[in-house]
């Protein structure tokens, strides 16, 4: 018999999760608030680092495990990598932004779904209750810098505080949150933590999330088309049989695989010469490509008099590449590497409207020049209107598109000063 979150949770309400969820628009001044030497409602809080986290939320195209009423997430940060399974339905005080929800962790050598495969314990073997590994896809991706610090009482740590700059992103689909998140580090500290969330949320007017991560990346890889179908009720498990072969059922994917196994497992003398050279030299070489080929479509932008939509969504491709290439680098470069992140972020936010922009524009055109349309004058009038505004809103984005490139060329000067000075004193 298929067990769905609704059981799992009765069975083992020991694993919830506890945790306040509040949306804010300046994560600047929580932090400073944070670092503050003065109590708030008697607890004490010091900041305790920053750190990027990549999280694949995975599921079939036909959403078995969210039919069964659970989210599953395969997450990498800080060099290790786990496997969570949590439950979709949660109660607690919407009003007040608190959930309860079942969450049960796993750890796994890589945060790629073939990993799953080995995996043995309480996520990796519910999981493949419901799909086989090659059924499964990656549905959206969560990107997320994360700013923290734990909250104490009496030099007992009660809870943790996580400030969360975060890109969703689903195909070509995209979408930001921030958000302040307190999380209970054990089991009976809710009413512990509850006067220091309320002083939080009254001191910086924060309202309770109004979506979750999980759900806001669900919407996107549907309009994106990487569902198929309606998006089933959660708690009543779906069929077996797969709708379509899953993508990874695929020649090349097998050989990938393989290929990592034996990386893992070579000697020294087996790996080419610049596997085995310092990071510190490899890597500066990668960042500079990226940035050349970034800054290249950058120079046509500005040197272009009305530079086609196409040259800026390529320059957006080759900003997430840069971006992520930062992103591998941050252990080593620290807070230069994460500025030049956030500046991307910038960048890739910007261009990104603009192309959703024509895209609609796109769109809209279409539909109104569809041979079976018949469309009446008002509807294609409205239509007009709609499309002015999103050329307007492609004004205002090109408007931005230079100081947002200052910030990057600014982070970047300072990163690659950064990369020589540890170059020559490697």
């Amino acid at each position: 018999m298929l067990e769905t979150a609704a059981q799992l949770t009765a069975a083992t309400a020991d694993t919830s999760e506890v945790e306040w969820q509040l949306d804010a628009s300046d994560l600047d001044a929580v932090e400073r608030w944070l670092s503050s030497s003065e109590p708030h409602a008697g607890l004490t809080a010091r900041p305790t680092g920053r750190k990027l986290i990549v999280d694949h939320y995975v599921d079939t195209s036909d959403l078995r495990l969210y039919a069964a009423g659970f989210a599953a997430r395969l997450r990498g940060a800080n060099g290790k990598s786990e496997a969570t399974l949590k439950s979709i339905v949660s109660d607690g005080d919407p009003d007040a932004g608190l959930r309860r929800r079942l969450e049960l962790n796993e750890p796994i050598r890589y945060a790629l779904l073939h990993s799953l495969a080995n995996a043995r314990g309480p996520v990796g073997s519910r999981i493949r209750q419901h799909a086989a590994v090659t059924d499964l896809r990656v549905l959206f991706t969560v990107r997320t810098d994360r700013r923290t610090a734990i909250v104490s009482s009496e030099g007992r740590d009660v809870g943790e505080v996580a400030l969360d700059d975060t890109t969703i992103e689903a195909g070509d689909r995209r979408a930001s949150i921030r958000r302040v998140e307190v999380e209970a580090l054990g089991p009976n500290l809710e009413d512990v933590l509850a006067p220091f969330v309320e002083q939080l949320r009254a001191t910086h007017d924060l309202l309770p999330g109004t979506s979750s991560k999980f759900g806001g990346g669900l919407t996107l890889a549907h309009e994106a088309g990487i569902i198929e179908g309606a998006i089933p009720t959660p708690g009543v498990p779906t069929e077996m049989r797969p709708a379509v072969s899953a993508p990874l059922d695929t020649p090349q994917l097998p050989r990938l695989y393989d290929t990592l196994a034996v990386l893992a497992e070579a000697a020294p003398a087996d790996l080419p010469k610049r596997a085995l050279r310092p990071a510190s030299r490899e890597l500066p070489r990668i960042l500079k490509r990226q940035f050349r080929a970034f800054d290249a479509r950058v120079r046509q932008i500005e040197t272009t008099a009305d530079p086609p939509a196409t040259l800026l969504h390529e320059t957006r491709i080759r900003a997430k590449r840069l971006r992520y290439a930062a992103e591998f680098a941050t252990p080593l470069y620290g807070k230069r590497a994460v500025a030049l992140v956030s500046a991307l972020k910038g960048a890739q936010d910007t261009l990104g409207l603009h192309q959703d922009a024509e895209v609609a524009i796109a769109d809209l055109r279409t539909l109104a020049s569809s041979p079976g349309a018949a469309l009446p004058p008002a509807t294609l009038f409205a239509m007009g209107e709609i499309a002015e505004r999103y050329r307007h809103a492609q004004r205002a984005q090109r408007d931005e598109l230079p100081a947002v490139i200052t910030a990057v060329r600014r982070r970047w000067r300072r990163l690659r000063s950064t990369m020589q000075t540890r170059q020559e004193t490697a």
